[in-house]
């Protein structure tokens, strides 16, 4: 690896959550966290909270990056999806349907910069207790605790797994390209399925 070029990374988080851990920032210093750009990028279009309407929005954000960090000579896109889009589950189709389409976005990009020095990554992580259910309830607090709870064999992931699966993607060698991450709960099957303590 050419060590006088230095590597800019992307992670880019279209939903409501962003990381919590620290160190993702400390480990990784030339990070840039995508949400902010995402959101300003919302309230110009006028689409407020809508995020699942935002997709498209992140996808003009994403292509403006993805220049900047061809042009660095070193990077890598991050994107945060789900295992929503790979599994659906019951009452949450617009939400299912943002991370189909951040899924797909994904391995197009990979397609569209092949040969360009940018690696890219989607981590699609299951149930992960954050502040996404109190927002997706609209601060209905017993609602958003419902979610997390009982969840058997250890409970349900926290930012810090999601954080720790973003770091393996960004430090592995250049040469390496993590496609995809997929990481749930032990209790979780898949999007729906939850075994939960009875």
């Amino acid at each position: 690896m050419n060590r006088s070029r230095r590597k800019h990374s992307l992670v880019a988080f279209p939903g409501g959550g962003r990381p919590r851990s620290p160190a993702l920032k400390r480990q990784h210093p030339r990070l840039q966290v995508g949400q902010a750009l995402f959101r300003r990028f919302l309230a110009r279009a006028g689409v407020g909270g809508e995020l699942h309407r935002g997709v498209q929005l992140f996808a003009a954000d994403q292509f403006q990056a993805a220049d900047r960090l061809v042009d660095s000579g070193a990077g890598h896109i991050v994107n945060l999806g789900s295992v929503a889009g790979i599994w659906s589950y019951a009452n949450g189709s617009s939400y299912v349907a943002s991370k189909f389409a951040v899924h797909g976005y994904t391995r197009a990009l990979r397609d569209d910069l092949q040969g360009k020095p940018v690696r890219i990554t989607n981590v699609a992580p299951g149930l992960v207790e954050t502040d996404f259910s109190r927002v997706r309830f609209h601060g209905d607090e017993e609602k958003a605790r419902a979610v997390y709870a009982n969840v058997a064999m250890g409970g349900p992931l926290h930012a810090e797994d999601v954080a720790d699966s973003i770091l393996f993607a960004l430090t592995r060698p250049p040469h390496v390209n993590i496609d995809e991450i997929v990481l749930t709960a032990l209790a979780q099957t898949s999007g729906g399925n939850i075994l939960r303590e009875s």
